[in-house]
């Protein structure tokens, strides 16, 4: 009952929000009608600036939130956000030489897009080995371990999503992937957007109901990124490798082959069935299906296929407090980010 009533509050307060901005572009509406009725004067046309600037702004957060107000929940895939701030971010420290330039590209990629959503989940990669590191031991095995002064801002940057009333979940085993994943499949009635930049999570957009947006929040249109639709992104991985995460892929099959060899037969057991055999597809792209070791790439196929099946610890959503946000933009010393929080305050007010 306390889920559903911090749910309740959370849908009210950003509906009463809503609803204000609403009134004020109604209220505007009376001043552009005075505008066309009196002589258009410099002296009056100065006059109406701060309005038409505020009207400008309160649009464009509008459209923001029309474009979103139909996803009820927004899942961010938490270390790639993490990962794309550290490097894009200078490296900032705080008192203690606490390093936060991560942290801060996190707060503002929040600040900028979660506000509109009732329910926002944080999802983490756990720090031990997976089950895709079982099937396969040379999984992600040359991807470079994480940068010694980002390691504490994964905290962090937890605690940032915390203070927006997002759940934080890190699932023992399974990857981010898996967790955002399972959300999808089991609200996807309900609207989801997956904030990421992975392009593995693409495959989510088979889904009715899920939108995948880019870190900026921009729609991403998967079946455009790859040339297949969403749901044959795993065997076109699987066919043109993941440097990546170390997965090899079919020897001589680059994306124009992947494409066609979908395109001709649909999923990779009908491409290994009958490809090698068809004149469908060029010569290069048959002899290199008949040459791979069918057995490795239905493996590969596994590794980059999202499992739907992760045992989810319950979630709870507490309602949305500009309080905590305040808090943490003290807690990290970010007196800038602070200023444009208390700005979004006062106009909600």
């Amino acid at each position: 009952a306390s889920s559903s009533t911090s749910v309740a509050a959370c849908e009210t307060s950003e509906l009463s929000a809503c609803l204000r901005q609403l009134l004020f572009v109604l209220d505007y509406g009376t001043h552009l009608h005075a505008f066309a009725a009196k002589p258009t004067t410099r002296r009056y046309k100065m006059a109406l600036l701060p309005r038409t600037a505020a009207l400008l702004t309160t649009v464009t957060q509008c459209r923001g939130l029309s474009q979103r107000a139909g996803a009820r929940y927004l899942l961010v895939d938490g270390h790639n956000l993490i990962y794309r701030a550290f490097y894009a971010m200078p490296q900032l420290s705080r008192s203690g030489d606490r390093p936060v330039g991560a942290v801060m590209g996190v707060a503002n990629t929040f600040l900028k897009l979660a506000l509109p959503y009732s329910r926002v989940v944080f999802c983490l990669d756990p720090k031990g080995p997976g089950w895709r590191e079982e099937l396969c031991a040379s999984y992600k095995e040359t991807r470079p371990k994480m940068p010694p002064e980002l390691r504490p801002q994964v905290a962090d940057a937890a605690a940032v999503a915390r203070a927006f009333s997002a759940a934080v979940v890190c699932v023992d085993g399974y990857e981010a992937d898996d967790v955002i994943a399972t959300l999808a499949a089991r609200h996807r009635g309900e609207g989801v957007d997956v904030l990421t930049g992975d392009k593995d999570l693409l495959q989510l957009a088979a889904y009715d109901g899920v939108r995948i947006l880019d870190p900026q929040g921009d729609p991403v249109d998967a079946a455009k990124k790859f040339g297949v639709p969403p749901g044959r992104i795993g065997d076109y991985l699987a066919l043109v490798g993941d440097a990546s995460d170390n997965v090899a892929g079919v020897r001589g099959c680059g994306p124009k082959s992947a494409v066609a060899l979908i395109e001709a037969f649909g999923d990779l057991d009908a491409i290994l069935a009958g490809a090698p055999d068809s004149d469908a597809v060029p010569k290069r792209a048959r002899a290199a299906i008949a040459a791979c070791d069918g057995e490795a790439l239905r493996r590969d196929r596994r590794l980059v296929t999202l499992r739907e099946d992760v045992p989810l610890p319950p979630l709870a959503f507490d309602p949305f407090a500009w309080d905590n946000v305040l808090a943490m933009a003290d807690r990290f010393e970010f007196t800038t980010f602070r200023r444009r929080a208390e700005a979004l305050m006062r106009e909600e007010q």
